[in-house]
């Protein structure tokens, strides 16, 4: 135990190797790629339920019960996508009153 108490007090100069991030911006850049990821994700999502609602739509038949399903299935799905457009337009005023460049640094 004594060894490792003489030990731990030369981490103290230990430094991160320069290509490797660290500091306050790679939490900003972690939290910028998750929200790029995830909206992404819900907007492929978002398109394969407006396909999947058209596929519907059409091998409904007419039938009133697959109509409905369709559209309601056509709606969420466009509300979805808006709901994302709109959660970046939000994102960029926010960041622009506080000073903060949220979404500017994707992929970078």
């Amino acid at each position: 135990m004594k060894d490792l108490a003489l030990v731990l007090p030369t981490f103290e100069r230990v430094q991160t190797p320069a290509n490797i991030p660290s500091g306050p911006d790679t939490l900003s850049r972690l939290l910028t790629t998750g929200y790029a990821l995830l909206a992404v994700a819900g907007i492929t999502l978002s398109l394969i339920f407006i396909i999947y609602a058209g596929v519907v739509w059409i091998t409904s038949g007419g039938n009133k019960e697959g109509v409905e399903k369709a559209k309601q299935t056509l709606t969420y799905a466009i509300i979805g996508l808006l709901v994302i457009v709109f959660s970046f337009v939000i994102i960029n005023i926010i960041g622009q009153v506080i000073g903060a460049k949220f979404l500017m640094e994707i992929g970078t």
